[in-house]
């Protein structure tokens, strides 16, 4: 009987410590694979953000292009602009269409405000732009105002020419194909005293704003709407500098 009793609680003794062996089992697995998940999770995230911000400073770089293909295009206006050296009007060179305006067509038009003889399309000191590529035409950017058309297409073949991201205008973001979506807002500054000629001395403030599409990262129409770890935004100052 005593034999028999010690077999009884020697096979329970050995039921338990599979079951407790067999918990500790499950749960080292669960624990080990929540902890790939999220650094799965953390890469691919971290990812995004690295693409993002190489998207925004292409947006930055850009509006620079073509600030700085408006000076190569331009002609020096001798004797047009204030001289801050003698502090008078109409004694120095410059170039007045770095905007692109005063009539200008073969500039790129990036004044977000409305003036006389300003052929750009803009209608207040503050606008947002898109910027795509096109290869067919002599200017690789495309720049143009827009409200809401901020989606990215994504073609890994490059078959287009267009690159691996592109904006083309007409796709907004909760319907574009790719995970990026972008927005460029100019703001027109005229900070004295470089107000003397208009919009000759003025900042151009540019915000280059990206924002993605992830797992913890939903697709949002704009950037404001966007969840803080899922946007992110570069900003920069120009000036007409070349005249001074």
């Amino acid at each position: 009987m005593i034999r028999e009793h010690e077999q009884q609680s020697a096979s329970g003794q050995t039921l338990i410590e599979t079951l407790v062996a067999v918990f500790m089992l499950v749960t080292g697995v669960t624990a080990a694979l929540s902890l790939a998940i999220y650094a799965l999770s953390s890469s691919t995230n971290i990812t995004r953000q690295i693409i993002a911000a190489g998207l925004a400073r292409e947006g930055v770089e850009a509006v620079k292009s073509m600030r700085d293909s408006n000076w190569l295009r331009e002609v020096l206006q001798s004797n047009n602009c204030y001289n801050f050296l003698s502090s008078q009007p109409n004694q120095d060179s410059c170039y007045q269409n770095w905007l692109g305006k005063n009539g200008a067509t073969n500039y790129y038009c990036i004044n977000p405000s409305t003036g006389a003889g300003n052929n750009c399309n803009g209608n207040s000191n503050s606008f947002p732009y898109y910027i795509g590529f096109d290869p067919a035409s002599p200017n690789y950017w495309v720049f143009a105002r827009d409200s809401s058309n901020y989606g990215m297409n994504y073609d890994p073949a490059n078959s287009t020419n267009k690159g691996f991201y592109n904006e083309d205008g007409v796709t907004d973001c909760l319907n574009a194909t790719s995970e990026f979506c972008r927005s460029i807002t100019l703001t027109k500054l005229s900070p004295a005293p470089y107000n003397q000629d208009g919009d000759v001395s003025a900042e151009l403030y540019v915000q280059s704003q990206v924002w993605w599409i992830s797992k913890p990262c939903p697709r949002v129409h704009l950037f404001i709407e966007a969840p803080t770890g899922c946007r992110l935004e570069l900003d920069t100052y120009l000036t007409n500098w070349k005249n001074y």
